[in-house]
This record gives C-alpha cells, structure tokens and sequence, in this order.
C-alpha cells in the first residue's frame, strides 16, 4: 500500500549533509522520532548501530540495529553523528566528546562545544552591594547619579521615551513630527530646562499656549509611568548613616522638583539635596557641576559618588578629587553580559520596549550578576515566564489576533493540548487591549491518535494508523495506539515494537484483533464525529497549532470536508507537507522564503516550549458520545503545573506592562526580532537554574510510553 512520507525533507536533508560518508561505518546517537523515519526511508548508507544515553539499552536490537557501548563504538564506527533534536545536541556531545572518533550534529556540522565567552573576565561581576555599603563608611558626603543609578526607564533605548511621548500626542493632537522636534531642540544646546526645550519646540509647532503647556505635563507624564525603581541602590541610599549628608546629582532637562517627585513615588525618603545640570546651568559630563560641587559641598570633606557613568559619574569626578564607585546601568550589564551580542538587534520602539523591561527584571540590581562570570541565569518560574516564554507568546498572539482579524475569521480555534495556555493568554490579551474586533477564540479537542482514528474511511487508511512512528512493547503499542487491552495469552504482548520498520511484523501480530480495533475505531468515530458537528465548523473558523507538517490540520480538514486556515509557529513548506504550502497555512516565526521550519531558532527548542504548553491531562485519545475528553494519565508535566501556572502569571505580567508602556494600546513585537533573541536561549546565552529545569518532559504518548527529560 502507498503511504506518504511526512519526513522525506528530513531524509533528503541528511543525504546532502552527509553524502562523503557513504562508505563510512555510522553510528547514529538517538532512538526516537529522527531516527525511526531516518532509517525507514534511506538507503546508501552504511549504519552499523546505535547509541542511547539509556545503558539497560547496550546489547538490545531497536530498529534492526544494535545499540554500542562507546566503546565498542571506537572500534565499530568511523564517525558518530547525533540524530535528535537541536536542543539536546549539546547535551549529548558533553556525553561521547571523549570518543577517539569524529561526532556530527545531524546539520552536518563538526560537533564542538563553544569556549567560553569574553564577558566572563569582567571584573565587574565580583561587586557586590555589601561592599558597596561598607565603603560608604568611609566618607562624610554621599551622593548618587539618577537615571539609570537609582531608577531606570522600561526603555532600553533612552530616546525611545520621547517615541512614547509622541504616541499620546499625535493621538490626542494629531501632532505627527513632535519626536524629530523634541529631540532637535533638546541637542540644539546644553542644559536646558524642560520650559526651555519646549520653547524651541514651539518656534517651529507654533502651538496655543494652553496646548503646549498640556504636552509639557504628557512628557513628565510618560516619564512618571515609565520608571522602574532599582531597588537594591535605593536601600543603600537609605541606609546611610543620618550623620553624612546626602546629594543627588543629575545631568537632566526635568527640574529637581520633578525628579523629587519621581523618587518620593519609587521610595526614595532622602531626597533633600538635588542637584540638576539644566537648574545649576553646569554639566556632569562637562565637569563644570562637580568643580562647583567640590567648592561648595565637599570643601575637603571625604566625598563618595555612585553612578553608572564612566564619563559623568567615574572619570569627571575623580578630576576634582572625588572618590567614585561605579555601578552599571541595566541597559550596559545586558552589553557586557552572555546575552549582550543581543543588543545589536534592537531597533524598533517595540523592541527597545521588550528588552527595557526584561532589563528591568533580570538587571534591576547593579550586583544581579554577582560571581556569575556575567552569564545570564533565570532562577524562578514568574522571571522564566516574563522574560523567556512571554515575548514568544505575546508575539505570536498579536500576529495571530491580527491576521484572522484580516481575514475576516470569526474564530480562532486553539488545538489540544499544545493550545491550552495560548487559547487562555489570547483570551486574556484581547481583553486586556480593550480591543473586540479580533475573532474569539475555542478549544479543540484534538490529538494525532485521535484525527488519525476519525479520519478512518477504509483499510488502507488502516495502514497509516498502524505504521506511524512507535518505540516500545507490543501490549503498550496496543493500549496507546488502538485503544485496546492485550490478551492475556497474547505470546507477543511483552515483545518489543519499532515502527514503522516492524510494520510487517505487527500487522501479523494484530490480526487476533482486526475485528475489535475496526469496532473500537467505528465507535470512536462515531463520537468525534458527534463531537465535532457540535463545533459548528466551518472556513470562517482558523485552527492555531505549534509546528511540523500540520497533520492535524490535515486530517481535521479531511475529517470534516471542509478548508480550514491554519496559523503556526513554524511549519515545514515542502511537499511531504499534506496541507498544501501557502493555501491554508501561515508561519508566524518563519522567514517567507524559508523552506523547513528548522531555521527558526525556536523549532530548535520545540520540544521546551511544547512542555511548557501543555495541558493538565495527558493526551485526549478519545471523546464518548456526551464530548467528555478521555485523557491518558497526566505525567512529569502534569505533577508541576503549578510551576507552569507560576511562568503563565510571569506571561501576563509582561504582557500587562508592555501594553501599560503604551498608554494600553496593542502594539505588537516582530516575530523576526523574538525569534532572534531565542537564539540567546538555545545557543544557553541565557540559561536557568536547576530547580526551573527539572519541571520539563517530552511527553509523547502517540510515538513511545516513556517521557524524557528536556534538559538531560
């Protein structure tokens, strides 16, 4: 009978890849899903066994091939190549990187592990804020830096607050070149109050004295709503000594009244002394400011100055006799930290706003990396959620609300169990934004056994359901496929089963039950079908899943008889995909020219974020005639969900503030740019703590019984 392959670009891909090694002995690590349809579909290589991280596995026989020891690996093979997933390449190359043979990953690529960074020579990473509070001892007068020493903007591009300023003035006034205006006046000359800057605003605006005035109070306005406290510096301040007096010294256009204003609201309580470069008419990073200082203030005192920086706050200071400790701003501890080659991808509004929040997060403390060696460490599920997961999210849900919103859908329908959370944060980020004229939104019941049962119509589709990727025993095969109980007097219920390279051998083994599974199936049918006529399907509707091929997109369409447009992280475009590439699918992730969705650094950690979407319950393998799911059990996914309903709060928390940045309205963050900084993450730019990584399992019930997990 004649199946189609669903991995042939997989196959083709490892063919280019590896085509001078045709005459090698191969080893290929792994023993899931790539591997399974690697050997079902190639041919002209010479493979003499495999490799698993799972000793109790060495000396069995998993898809006609032996499972080597490494050692008898060095002496079988000429060349190793790791066939899994992306995000476990690393991992397993630490495993075998001692093998006296070469190691590949499956791209083709010569298996390394990167040396270590530059960022972690930094001696900055060793300060800490108790050094810091001890050495205020030392000194009679205190003083700190501002913006970006004790509060930080949630921009990581400074001008972009005059971006947000002129959002509310051309939506209130229609004003559309305010931005190049304020920020031409603002360099026209230094130290300029905000009165001032305004005036010469207006040279060229020409606005009624009453609307200008108004304007003035929106920037302030912005200001106030957008500044986050750095807490840890703002403690220190507050706990100096009552005795030694305190100053704060900024070079800034707001007056000092304003700026008291803003650390009075972020709990600032020692605001009596400040000092402002466009009220005092000197500048910080001119020097003049802290020479005036020196002669009035210090007056040979013992004098500390804190501040971020190393013109205005270290070298200008130090020039006039004034010891300085240098703290870094948010924004420069990202730079020179392991995610810092990031920074370099930041352009647009929307995304200095992204990243100005994830700065406010994870670098709010000057001392955050301390004794890190720089690299970026999340080390509780609400920060994984905020500043890991949350771009993801948000980004493909505005794409998402936009694009069905242009297609004139009129509901987004979110497949189980990968669109639990999403079809929730969709819900809660379209409520949020205020907006209704995006579709709403339902929960499909949905599962690859499931459609592959409903889409029954004949024997040959018979074929497909048995044939379909599977590792384990014969009785488990049974239960977790077909839905049936082995026989007792079954002889081949404890044998082992890897399909579809035992497809032949199976097929003999199950004629005992052809009648019961052709029941089982029958009744099942029967129900989903019920299920599904009750969801009132139909073209106006757009179905939402993570990646691959789209086969359930697939086979709910030919389930139902009816086109539905599909909306998809990534997908593969070739011609395996069954959909029919650019007729009813859409990739939010994905470059348009791109072929395969494994170019897109999220696929590359499908497996993580799949495990973080997940349902409560395991897989739907069935719904009964009321439409009631019947689940498998749940496994190492399910006993965490409250960690992962822990990282869905950190989600809505980030959506909530980036949506406040911009006075409530929906601006979305280019996929391109998320799918950018995932790369930070994958390439473990950015990593997490131990305790965050063990709540993460492969659970895939459709292809074996045993879970994995992620990060091991």
């Amino acid at each position: 009978m004649k199946t189609l392959n669903n991995y042939q670009s997989e196959i083709d891909a490892f063919r280019r890849n590896f085509s001078n090694f045709q005459g090698k002995k191969i080893v290929l690590y792994g023993i899931g899903r790539y591997t399974a349809s690697l050997l079902s579909g190639i041919s002209g290589f010479h493979f003499v066994g495999l490799m698993d991280r799972d000793v109790t596995n060495i000396g069995k026989t998993l898809f006609g091939l032996p499972v080597l020891s490494k050692q008898e690996t060095e002496v079988q093979a000429d060349l190793v190549i790791i066939n899994t997933a992306e995000n476990y390449w690393k991992l397993i190359y630490a495993r075998i990187k001692e093998l006296s043979i070469p190691v590949y990953f499956r791209n083709g690529q010569l298996a390394c592990i990167q040396e270590e960074g530059a960022y972690q020579s930094n001696r900055y990473w060793e300060k800490n804020g108790n050094e810091l509070r001890e050495k205020l001892k030392e000194y009679d007068i205190i003083s700190f830096d501002v913006f970006d020493t004790l509060v930080m903007r949630k921009v990581f591009i400074l001008d972009d607050i005059f971006k947000l300023t002129a959002l509310r003035i051309q939506k209130k006034w229609k004003i559309d070149n305010f931005y190049k205006e304020r920020i031409a006046a603002e360099n026209s000359e230094f130290n300029m109050t905000l009165d001032e800057i305004y005036e010469k605003i207006n040279r060229n605006l020409q606005l009624p004295e009453d609307v200008l005035k108004q304007i003035k109070e929106t920037e302030i306005q912005v200001e106030m709503d957008n500044i986050v406290p750095r807490m840890e510096l703002i403690k220190i301040l507050d706990g100096v000594e009552e005795n030694k007096t305190v100053y704060l010294i900024s070079d800034m256009y707001l007056s000092a009244e304003n700026i008291k204003r803003i650390l009075k609201r972020c709990g600032v309580k020692r605001t009596e002394n400040i000092w402002v470069s466009s009220e005092q008419k000197k500048s910080k990073k001119r020097g003049e400011l802290w020479q005036k200082y020196k002669q009035e203030v210090v007056k040979g005192q013992r004098a500390l100055h804190i501040g971020d920086n190393l013109v205005s706050d270290v070298e200008m200071p130090q020039r006039y006799g004034i010891d300085t400790y240098h703290v870094m701003s948010a924004a420069d501890m990202l730079k020179e930290s392991s995610a810092g080659s990031f920074v370099a991808f930041v352009e647009s509004l929307e995304q200095s706003v992204f990243v100005g929040l994830l700065c406010a997060k994870i670098f709010n403390s000057p001392f955050a990396l301390n004794r890190s060696r720089g690299q970026v460490l999340i080390k509780d599920f609400e920060t994984l959620g905020y500043c890991i997961f949350g771009g993801v999210i948000f980004s493909f849900l505005t794409w998402l609300a936009d694009e069905t919103k242009n297609r004139g859908m009129e509901r987004v329908l979110f497949f189980a169990r990968d669109g639990y959370w999403l079809r929730k944060n969709y819900d809660y980020l379209t409520a949020l934004s205020g907006q209704t004229e995006f579709p709403a939104s339902g929960y499909l019941a949905i599962s690859r056994r499931l459609v592959l049962i409903a889409s029954f119509r004949d024997e040959d589709d018979l074929e497909e359901i048995i044939r379909h990727p599977y590792n384990g025993i014969f009785s488990e095969y049974l239960y977790d496929r077909l839905n049936l109980n082995a026989d007792e007097d079954d002889i081949h219920k404890n044998e082992e089963v890897n399909l579809p390279q035992d497809y032949e051998k199976v097929c003999r083994w199950l004629n005992s039950y052809r009648e019961r599974i052709l029941e089982k199936i029958k009744e099942e049918k029967k129900n989903y079908m019920s299920y599904l006529r009750k969801q009132v399907l139909s073209e106006k509707d757009g179905v939402v899943d993570l990646w691959f091929y789209g086969t359930n997109q697939y086979y709910l369409m030919k389930t139902v008889g009816k086109k539905l447009m599909g909306f998809y992280f990534a997908v593969n475009k070739d011609i395996s995909n069954r959909c029919g590439w650019g007729n009813c699918q859409l990739s939010c992730f994905q470059k348009e020219d791109d072929p395969f969705a494994e170019a897109c650094n999220l696929y590359k950690s499908n497996l993580w974020i799949e495990s973080f979407l997940t349902a409560p319950y395991g897989m739907i393998k069935a719904v009964d005639k009321d439409g009631k799911y019947l689940c498998d059990q749940g496994g190492m996914n399910q006993k965490f969900w409250e960690c992962r309903k822990r990282m869905y709060t950190g989600i809505c928390d980030l959506e909530r503030d980036y949506l406040k940045v911009f006075g409530g309205d929906l601006h979305n963050l280019e996929p391109a740019f998320v799918d950018c900084f995932w790369k930070e993450v994958s390439t473990e730019h950015i990593t997490l703590s131990d305790n965050l990584k063990k709540v993460f399992f492969c659970d895939n019930r459709i292809v074996k019984r045993w879970e994995e997990h992620i990060f091991e």
